[in-house]
């Protein structure tokens, strides 16, 4: 899952002083043209991926600790999952932000 995030950055033409010309403000996407639905969405899945990011980095300690030839096979892909789930978990935290009314 690939996410752009991107910052839009206008300038603002205020009237008066001339050296607030050059001065800019974050657009900002109105929150109202979003379904009102999606922040609950975005925030089952946070919590979806906070749930599955703590039970890879428990399976990994407890088989770290344990040691063994399961440790062996798994200590790699139960972190590189660790850490995708982690970015699935911030992914989804910026969508709620983004989404949410207010």
């Amino acid at each position: 899952m690939v996410l752009f995030l991107v910052v839009f950055v206008r300038f603002a033409a205020l009237s008066g002083n001339p050296e607030d010309r050059f001065r800019f403000t974050l657009a900002r996407v109105p929150s109202h043209s979003y379904h009102p639905v999606m922040p609950n969405i975005f925030l089952i899945s946070l919590i979806i991926f906070m749930g599955l990011t703590l039970v890879s980095l428990l399976v990994g300690v407890f088989s770290m600790g344990k040691g063994g030839d399961f440790n062996k096979r798994n200590a790699n892909k139960l972190m590189r999952l660790r850490v995708i789930f982690q970015a699935g978990a911030v992914v989804s935290f910026v969508l709620y932000l983004l989404t949410r009314n207010g």
